[in-house]
């Protein structure tokens, strides 16, 4: 595996699985591996950066000259760079193992410092690294309590919220009829996914929070009007219900559960988590 020899090479330690993390070079750093999306998430706690031109240059030459670099995100006190497997060739762990050697190499050359990953302090107490939402990072205690209770108000807060079934069903009438209309331009099965997808999204905007009659509702209104769509193109009686249209039925119905739990979870805060990786 590439982060273990990372991990072995810069004497870096494993909280999970797919994470490395520790110090390279006095710079705090956690390596992740995302299999499911196919890409590597370097972190790197950076601060006192006194020309912020030059290091927002940088990144973007990093960006822009090395093909397997995807993305560079600049937050707070840290950057992510995402490296994309199939555009990393052959040799992942030397392609990542540049890019650390580059990265690493300019802070150094630029006298940057390397603290908590959000206020930025060298020395502040307990920097450890934690898991915020899908971002790992190293933060001290303070940070973190400060990001826990602003999490913890934000879900109470989407746990408060109630449902405006009413919009919400608006909302997904329209998402579903506009996706329905474009089956003069679409296959069905784009048809079917353009569909469902406005139908979740403006029921959960507009209702504000997806409880299990949003998710049913959504989904049997994308249903309804995709074909409904399909019905209408083939109105001049060339219409055929085949395999191909049972298929695409099936596939709107799939993707609706899927996407309507996920709209749930989110109109919950369910995704606003935040822990540290080393469990004391």
């Amino acid at each position: 595996m590439v982060i273990k020899k990372l991990a072995e090479k810069y004497n870096l330690k494993r909280p999970e699985v797919k994470t490395v993390e520790g110090k390279i070079d006095g710079y705090y750093v956690n390596i992740t591996d995302d299999n499911v999306v196919k890409k590597y998430y370097i972190t790197f706690n950076v601060s006192g950066i006194t020309d912020k031109k030059e290091f927002e240059k940088f990144l973007k030459e990093l960006e822009d000259k090395n093909s397997s670099v995807w993305d560079v995100k600049h937050e707070k006190n840290y950057i992510i760079v995402e490296i994309s497997y199939k555009k990393a060739g052959l040799s992942h762990f030397k392609e990542l193992d540049e890019i650390i050697e580059k990265i690493i190499g300019f802070f150094k050359e630029k006298n940057y410092k390397s603290g908590c990953g959000y206020c930025g302090l060298e020395d502040a107490k307990n920097i450890e690294i934690v898991k915020i939402v899908d971002d790992r990072v190293h933060i001290c205690e303070n940070c973190f309590s400060k990001e826990k209770r602003r999490l913890d108000e934000r879900r109470e807060e989407l746990l408060n919220t109630k449902e405006n079934i009413f919009l919400g069903i608006l909302g997904s009438l329209a998402g579903s009829i506009i996706g329905g209309l474009t089956n003069y331009f679409m296959v069905f099965s784009l048809v079917g996914l353009l569909t469902i997808v406005l139908s979740q999204i403006l029921y959960n905007i507009l209702a504000k929070k997806t409880s299990w009659f949003g998710v049913v509702f959504s989904t049997v209104t994308a249903m309804v009007c995709a074909f409904g769509g399909y019905y209408l193109k083939h109105s001049d009686g060339t219409l055929i219900i085949n395999d191909q249209v049972y298929v695409g039925t099936g596939f709107i119905l799939i993707v609706g559960i899927v996407l309507g739990i996920f709209m749930k979870k989110v109109s919950k805060g369910d995704y606003l988590v935040i822990e540290k990786l080393y469990k004391n």
